[in-house]
């Protein structure tokens, strides 16, 4: 394959994916990001480039994430799993998790890149499935009356203390 043609997938690659990706210098600065980094987060590459990454990281985030680069770095590590959130223009949150990962040259880091999937919705719903659990063991074990939870092949499964 060409060294033209590879280019031109690897960028048809880069924009067209729903991943968020950005490449940031090891201070921090922002170099590039892809369209769906821009889109998700609600900025033009303009107002990014250039700028910290930690801009973007919601406050609740920034320690971890800090602490994560730092970890990675002084670890030599190539890649290095993270949850964390985004703060878009609007002033909301995405939560994201990903990889972030060092473009080392000559044995010293030039580049820590980052490839995420926005996870919110799936965040929403565990923690709306966590309280609705919450709220079931509460019922189950304070209900005033006996509670019998069988199952499929009617075999008992589970009972409060009022049976």
């Amino acid at each position: 394959m060409s060294k033209l043609k590879f280019e031109s997938l690897y960028k048809d690659l880069f924009e067209k994916t729903s991943d968020l990706i950005h490449f940031v210098t090891i201070k921090g600065n922002i170099e590039v990001v892809n369209t769906s980094w821009l889109t998700n987060l609600g900025y033009t590459l303009e107002e990014v480039q250039g700028r910290s990454i930690f801009d973007f990281i919601a406050p609740e985030s920034q320690k971890y994430l800090k602490d994560s680069r730092d970890y990675m770095i002084a670890q030599n590590y190539v890649d290095h799993h993270v949850e964390f959130a985004f703060l878009k223009k609007d002033g909301t949150t995405i939560v994201v998790e990903g990889e972030i990962g060092g473009v080392i040259i000559n044995n010293e880091y030039i580049y820590i890149r980052g490839v995420f999937k926005d996870i919110t919705i799936r965040k929403i719903l565990e923690k709306e499935r966590e309280e609705l659990y919450k709220r079931l063991t509460m019922f189950f074990y304070h209900a005033p009356d006996a509670v019998v939870v069988i199952n499929e092949q009617q075999l008992i499964h589970e009972w409060n203390q009022k049976a």
